[in-house]
């Protein structure tokens, strides 16, 4: 099969859909965010000092991307 006429969801990446590992991994990924974010609901305010710890770990987070 010619790849230049192939779309993304007939291709294969080890004999698994793009399509659908692409949205496996993305779902996997959007639990990660969900569950990341959960405690912010149950959790009261933190202390100055773990706010700016955990601040900081994101920032270094998103810096690193």
């Amino acid at each position: 099969m010619d790849v230049a006429t192939t779309t993304a969801a007939e291709q294969t990446a080890g004999g698994v859909s793009l399509f659908v590992l692409g949205s496996v991994v993305s779902l996997i990924a959007g639990s990660g965010s969900v569950l990341g974010a959960v405690p912010v609901f149950f959790l009261r305010r933190p202390a100055p000092a773990w706010e700016d710890a955990l601040l900081g770990a994101a920032a270094g987070v998103m810096l690193a991307a």
